[in-house]
């Protein structure tokens, strides 16, 4: 089993997002504060690895000198349960030793200062190549597969949403080092389990004027959010009182755009 890498974050008084190679997975868009460690296996590279932090005043303070941050990314213990340090690759703090000033805006995209021993065997680095800015015509191809995706939830056709998803599930698979029909098996009962909840359920479509596209993973992929910020697939059972969004972040794979994450 490859070995298991996460990125911690806790945050105050501060809108952060922070990942690896561009690439936002974690995100406090309001800045009310965050403790939180996430698993970012499937984001790592073969080669140079870089964090990514994002900072911005939060509602009512517009700038940093108020906020806090800690990031690091590290090697997990496998003798422990939880997201534990073994090996940290990576820090980032704030406030710098010297004072922001009225600072606004902060963005950093910093080699690790230790790369992986190991990344897991993840596709999207060899088969998806480096991208421009994408077309009106590539935003409409992008949307389109986002409503097929919708779709295929609102239909409750579990084989659909595994046919649109399976890049993303086979890279899922490869980055745990499980078998990607483990993989499929957990999220087919996830979404039959939704699906059998009490009351309607209801998918939220994306109009395109509320589309925001950015370039993501050293301009490999496309990471595609509504205006503001959330993601890009939103379902809701009001009934059960559930909501959740499905991040889609795309790329070009065999010249075909693939949801791939």
């Amino acid at each position: 089993m490859p070995e298991q890498h996460y990125i911690s974050v806790k945050s105050s008084n501060l809108a952060i997002r922070a990942g690896l190679n561009g690439m936002p997975i974690v995100s406090d868009r309001g800045g009310t504060g965050i403790v939180i460690t996430e698993p970012v296996n499937v984001w790592l590279k073969p080669d140079a690895n870089t964090l990514s932090v994002w900072l911005s005043g939060s509602p009512g303070q517009p700038g940093l000198g108020v906020g806090s941050a800690e990031v690091s990314v590290f090697v997990h213990d496998p003798r422990e349960e939880l997201p534990t340090p073994a090996l940290v690759l990576a820090t980032f703090s704030w406030p710098p030793e010297a004072s922001p000033g009225d600072q606004a805006v902060f963005v950093s995209d910093e080699p690790l200062m230790t790369q992986p021993r190991e990344t897991p065997p993840l596709r999207l680095w060899s088969e998806a190549p480096q991208l421009a800015e994408p077309t009106q015509a590539e935003r409409d191809e992008m949307l389109a597969l986002v409503e097929d995706l919708r779709e295929a939830a609102a239909e409750q056709d579990t084989e659909g949403i595994l046919r649109l998803l399976r890049y993303r599930y086979q890279e899922e698979a490869a980055a745990e080092g499980r078998p990607v029909i483990r993989i499929e098996e957990n999220v087919t009962s996830l979404w039959n389990w939704l699906f059998g909840l009490e009351g309607r359920m209801e998918t939220i479509a994306l109009p395109p004027v509320q589309a925001r596209f950015e370039m993501v993973a050293d301009h490999r992929a496309v990471l595609i959010t509504r205006e503001d910020g959330t993601d890009a697939l939103l379902i809701e059972k009001p009934q059960a009182e559930l909501g959740f969004g499905v991040r889609i972040v795309m790329a070009r794979i065999l010249d075909n755009w693939t949801i791939v994450r």
